[in-house]
């Protein structure tokens, strides 16, 4: 099934970066100044493997910090941290043009796996773009840099000394052995994804004035980022399944289709 209904507005958390369904908060800038114009936002937001057309519920508790679930092996995994970092994001129209998103604080952001509830959206930024057809999305994957200290920006400073220069990062422990292993990268990877037919099986339709309907996520099924290692090797190397991951389970969604697996895209 695809879904084609356009998000609804969006309750934001302002020093977070993080949003929900429900009634805007003045987070982004609401104003539409092009002429033949409507406007784009981008949000970032994570999940595991849907099972039964459901996706599950990894956190402990629903409340917990850290994450537990199987790789393609069957081994049981106590995800304590990760995150991925963007360095952008660029809508492609169908006639061939590019359009940067304008980053929120204006620079590198981040997504935190376990700090942020799974399906809770994260916004990365937005974009007054002509009004038309837009048929790929871009998604710039790259290092992210700590805002600097005592500065005037009200962008979060994130807990985790390690994220700092990185792309991605993971800190996990295999259950059965008790193998602790963390690996971080400052990499650049670009992931391609159509939006061909992510209207009711039609490219995504900017209409002239349009202000609040073209809600986007750019999603990762964080739960297989860790496929095809052998993570009872005490050196377990995660570094080619963490990349391959982001690489094949990097999708986009519309923002209000939380609930239905089936409306990811993950075609190029």
């Amino acid at each position: 099934m695809l879904v084609s209904q356009k998000p609804l507005a969006l309750t934001c958390f302002a020093g977070l970066g993080v949003v929900t369904a429900g009634g805007g908060c003045g987070l982004l800038d609401d104003t539409l100044d092009v002429a033949g114009s409507g406007r784009v936002e981008v949000f970032a937001l994570h999940h595991g493997t849907p099972d039964d057309g459901e996706f599950p519920i990894l956190a402990p508790h629903d409340e917990a910090d850290w994450r537990v679930f199987e790789n393609d092996r069957g081994q049981e995994i106590r995800f304590a941290d990760g995150f991925r970092s963007f360095q952008g994001v660029d809508l492609i129209g169908c006639d061939g043009s590019s359009h940067p998103l304008e980053l929120q604080y204006g620079r590198a952001r981040f997504e935190s796996f376990c700090d942020t509830h799974d399906l809770l959206s994260t916004t990365l930024g937005w974009a007054n773009v002509p009004a038309g057809d837009y048929c790929n999305i871009d998604i710039h994957y790259g290092p992210y840099q700590f805002p600097p200290p005592g500065g005037s920006s009200k962008e979060p400073r994130p807990d985790v000394p390690d994220m700092d220069g990185m792309t991605a990062m993971v800190r996990i422990t295999e259950e059965d052995e008790g193998n602790q292993i963390e690996w971080a990268d400052d990499f650049e990877m670009t992931v391609t994804r159509s939006l061909e037919e992510i209207e009711n099986g039609s490219p995504l339709g900017v209409r002239t004035g349009d202000t609040n309907a073209n809600r986007l996520a750019v999603t990762i099924t964080y739960d297989r980022l860790l496929d095809g290692v052998d993570l009872t090797k005490s050196n377990a190397d995660v570094e080619d399944a963490v990349k391959d991951g982001l690489r094949e389970y990097t999708g986009v969604m519309w923002n209000t289709s939380l609930e239905d697996p089936e409306a990811i895209f993950y075609d190029e």
